[in-house]
């Protein structure tokens, strides 16, 4: 339990405090859980967390918290948050959402807050959030990667079966200022031959950091990732062959949506002797290309910690 207290997180108040002190109700998923278990992606580590319900199945899992719909469930990656519902009105081909997470290996923790943070995230934050924060770039230590492949056969040889690879690597560019990190996935679960059953799903997930570190107390973050998910529906696997009103029938047409995400961001964070202070700007692109639909959603965040004495006052805005 002692060390359970020393847990630090960020997503109660976007600044670090012990867990304990934290004013939600959080569970954290470290690294060394999702070393040891073999979890197959966020969606799947999150089963095991109180509160949290996995609906659906296969090609087609979504997240709720503490009973509230899944579109009141907040991502955010490194605290920046993953919004594209806009661009699926009707919720069409629901879990679509933790496609632009990054792939385990990248990852050192998860943060589920469980319960209501409107006050701090807005009303997409309703039932909870889910903070995914990645590994740090390292600009000192020798470069270190990991590569990760899984594959699921299925019982039952009209369900398809899901292969998965994904791949990290960091390290340092010039020893001491610069560091990288990339991430890398690839993922395929095969459709289902079953009426009704789970489309075809593939996902290509790609990103890099690049960290800057002039000083001990100032730190720059410069990111980019693209993710591309496809979902296939053909007559006569996971859709029936053909649709029939009375006595005519219509051979039906097979099914194909892409969704697209790219997002740019700069990060700098600031430790100084009487405050801190964190601020990003980022822009997030999401094409929903079947229904010619795009969102930009472009956001500068700023958050300041001033300490004076045994007080602490917290500033900020987005």
């Amino acid at each position: 339990h002692a060390a359970d207290q020393d847990t630090v997180v960020v997503t109660a108040t976007g600044f670090e405090q012990k867990i304990q002190n934290a004013p939600a109700s959080i569970s954290v998923i470290s690294k060394q859980q999702i070393e040891d278990k073999a979890y197959r992606d966020v969606t799947d580590a999150l089963r095991d967390v109180p509160g949290v319900v996995v609906t659906g199945g296969g090609s087609s899992s979504d997240i709720s918290i503490r009973g509230m719909a899944s579109q009141y469930t907040l991502f955010l990656v490194n605290g920046k948050r993953v919004s594209t519902r806009s661009t699926r009105p009707n919720s069409d081909n629901s879990g679509i959402e933790q496609g632009w997470l990054p792939p385990l290996e990248s990852i050192e923790r998860i943060e589920v807050i469980r319960g209501p943070m409107s006050s701090l995230y807005g009303s997409d934050a309703m039932g909870g959030v889910i903070n995914v924060i990645t590994k740090k770039v390292s600009n000192t230590k020798a470069w270190t990667g990991s590569l990760h492949g899984d594959a699921t056969f299925q019982e039952n040889h009209d369900s398809g079966d899901i292969f998965q690879t994904n791949a990290y690597a960091s390290g340092p560019l010039i020893d001491g200022l610069l560091g990288a990190k990339v991430t890398g996935l690839l993922s395929r679960r095969a459709e289902d031959k079953i009426v009704n059953g789970y489309n075809e799903q593939k996902m290509r997930n790609g990103g890099i950091t690049l960290n800057f570190t002039p000083d001990e107390k100032n730190d720059f973050d410069l990111d980019f990732a693209r993710e591309l998910q496809d979902r296939n529906s053909t007559p006569g696997m996971s859709k029936a062959a053909e649709t029939c009103r009375g006595t005519t029938c219509t051979p039906n047409t097979k099914s194909d949506s892409r969704y697209e995400h790219t997002t740019y961001s700069l990060t700098h964070s600031g430790y100084y002797d009487d405050f801190n202070t964190t601020s990003y700007i980022q822009q997030e692109e999401t094409n929903n290309t079947g229904r010619e639909m795009r969102s930009y959603n472009p956001t500068f965040n700023n958050q300041n910690q001033i300490f004076h004495g045994d007080h602490t006052l917290t500033l900020g805005g987005q």
